[in-house]
């Protein structure tokens, strides 16, 4: 199952930078070499033409807090991070310039278990699934009580944690369903980056009966 079927990476950057072409020549902070935050760059400077190593320099530069610290150092042109740094970026005098989900197709997150595991313990699996289900319906149907919990855990005041999660509601699954053509998106990109040339099929890396399942037990399917 997925759980966000979109990426919330973005690319965010200094003032003067006003299109990715603007990048080419400069440095652009990832936090280590094969990260998600590493392939985002990847794929998105190769979406606009630019070759990663040649046209962008990409540059380690640790978590979200120190990639920041980087761009504002000028050790970096722009940086790849996550909200909340999109509605932190204004007050820093730096801007959004793209949102990765607009232009990769890949999925973020989801739920990957050994195969030892789906055969001693499916009903484990399988409950585990309808609890995060159950959640992912929850953020949908109850938004205000959903933002008053991160609010909590984020230890953020209620407007700039509203904000955050108004950026990525939209991202999540409703249902934990996988499409055929995000698994492929993301086994090519794996594929390539490890440059592998054997195919591998979508059924040697997925499983959705369990999935299927559990959203028959809860009436979704």
């Amino acid at each position: 199952m997925m759980t966000q079927d979109k990426l919330d990476f973005f690319i965010m950057a200094k003032p003067e930078i006003k299109t990715l072409a603007d990048l080419k020549g400069k440095v652009l902070g990832i936090s280590y070499p094969g990260s998600t935050t590493h392939l985002v760059a990847e794929s998105m400077l190769r979406h606009f033409g630019l070759e990663p190593g040649r046209d962008v320099s990409l540059l380690p530069t640790g978590d979200n807090p120190a990639r920041l610290a980087a761009l504002e150092g000028n050790r970096v042109a722009a940086i790849i991070a996550t909200p909340p740094y999109n509605i932190i970026a204004p007050t820093k005098g730096l801007k959004v310039l793209l949102w990765a989900r607009d232009f990769v197709a890949i999925p973020q997150n989801a739920v990957i278990v050994t195969d030892k595991k789906l055969q001693q313990a499916p009903d484990q699996v399988k409950r585990m699934i309808k609890g995060t289900i159950e959640g992912l319906q929850f953020i949908r149907r109850d938004k205000e009580e959903s933002i008053d919990i991160a609010v909590k855990w984020m230890q953020l005041d209620r407007p700039k944690v509203k904000a955050v999660l108004e950026s990525v509601f939209p991202l999540y699954s409703s249902d934990g369903s996988m499409t055929d053509q995000a698994l492929q998106a993301a086994l090519d990109v794996e594929l390539q980056r490890g440059k592998i040339e054997k195919k591998v099929a979508i059924n040697e890396i997925a499983n959705g009966a369990l999935l299927q399942e559990a959203q028959k037990e809860l009436g979704i399917r």
